[in-house]
């Protein structure tokens, strides 16, 4: 079997992008960008100790010969929107008119088709807070009364996108320095992470939205370019992204896509890790956060349940299912479930300034948008 053949060929050819950049300085760089963002290249050039011309230079290259990922993580809890994932089982003639159906939605969303513990789709639905309750009404539209019986909502904390460890990729062998039996390892150190689910909300508005929904697309858009597109001034989109996007923490993080693998040898899983001691839980945050796998986590809210999207090396996988089943058998962990994603259909809906009303904050509809056109191609393929 041709392992391309079920990737994605702008994931393939980014890797290869990436691969060809690849020396000591820019990885540092690389690293930096996600610890302190990509607005300001001085300070990546201090905190590296490092000429700022060199670091401007090298950043150029980057970011102009790899089309470097670097996306803004908006904290979706601070602006009284609710972060929920959907599990739909769904049998296969229907993954097509029930994705479209969400995909019409009119909110920020991310939708996967996913394989093994569930065959269907995974959604992340960024749901306003006092719409929360109308989501189940709207499902019953699209999805036929077992599907409905057999869905999963989880609300969850704003996924945590880790620093990654690139000291421990071999720059001469293009590998990494990284076991799967570490996962078991640093569990047992007995460092813990702990997820706030504190909530506080921030004061947003049109124009912080703005600024948020290029961001989250593209993290290095320069402010002036912005600021045009408005048709504000410069000192006023500065001082909203300083004083709101930074101060407030709508912006909580950077995110910046860097592949494991090549994506022929590795694949995508979302995987639910269960535990009946919060004890227990935090140390295994701790691991997730210490591995190379993790790409984000989050918790859910209420339970000691974990959320992550794994990136794994084919060869590492069966280790790790061992290793994980270990920990079940020892009493660490109640129970964890898995699926495959597929990266040839994810579908994205960012966050846009039409969603929000200065006057009335989010301007979501009580059945979310849902498109009728897809509606009724839902109910007539039923």
């Amino acid at each position: 079997m041709n392992l391309a053949s079920i990737v994605s060929s702008e994931h393939i050819e980014y890797f290869k992008k990436i691969s060809l950049i690849l020396d000591e300085t820019n990885l540092k760089i690389i690293d930096a960008i996600k610890k302190i963002g990509p607005r300001n290249l001085s300070r990546i050039a201090r905190y590296l100790r490092e000429d700022p011309k060199k670091i401007s230079y090298r950043y150029n290259i980057i970011k102009n010969k790899t089309g470097l990922i670097v996306r803004a993580l908006p904290s979706y809890s601070s602006m009284g929107l609710t972060n929920t994932l959907l599990f739909l089982p769904l049998d296969h003639r229907r993954v097509d008119p029930v994705k479209r159906s969400i995909e019409s939605m009119s909110i920020p969303k991310k939708i996967y088709r996913i394989y093994g513990n569930i065959n269907g789709i995974l959604a992340q639905l960024i749901i306003p807070s006092e719409r929360f309750f109308f989501l189940e009404e709207v499902l019953r539209k699209i999805l036929t009364d077992k599907e409905f019986e057999l869905k999963r909502i989880l609300n969850i904390t704003d996924f945590i996108f880790p620093p990654l460890d690139l000291s421990r990729l071999s720059l001469t062998y293009r590998i990494w320095d990284y076991m799967p039996n570490e996962l078991k390892n640093d569990f047992l150190e007995g460092n813990r992470i702990k997820l706030s689910e504190d909530l506080t909300r921030a004061y947003v508005d049109k124009i912080d939205i703005y600024i948020l929904s290029k961001l989250v697309e593209d993290a290095t858009i320069p402010l002036l370019k912005i600021a045009e597109e408005i048709g504000t001034s410069p000192a006023k989109l500065k001082y909203h992204f300083d004083n709101h996007l930074i101060k407030q923490g709508l912006i909580r993080d950077y995110y910046v896509y860097f592949p494991r693998y090549s994506p022929e040898l590795s694949g995508w899983f979302f995987f639910e890790f269960t535990f009946d001691k919060e004890d227990y839980m935090e140390r295994f945050l701790y691991a997730l956060n210490k591995s190379i796998y993790v790409h984000a986590f989050a918790k859910e809210l209420g339970k000691l349940r974990v959320i992550a999207l794994l990136e794994m090396f084919w060869g590492d996988l069966s280790d790790v299912l061992q290793i994980l089943s270990e920990l079940c058998v020892s009493g660490y962990m109640t129970d964890y479930k898995f699926s495959y994603i597929d990266l040839k259909s994810i579908s994205v809906t960012n966050i846009s300034p039409e969603m929000f009303d200065e006057k009335v904050g989010w301007n979501i509809p009580r059945d979310f948008g849902i498109s009728l056109k897809e509606h009724s191609k839902v109910i007539a393929r039923s």
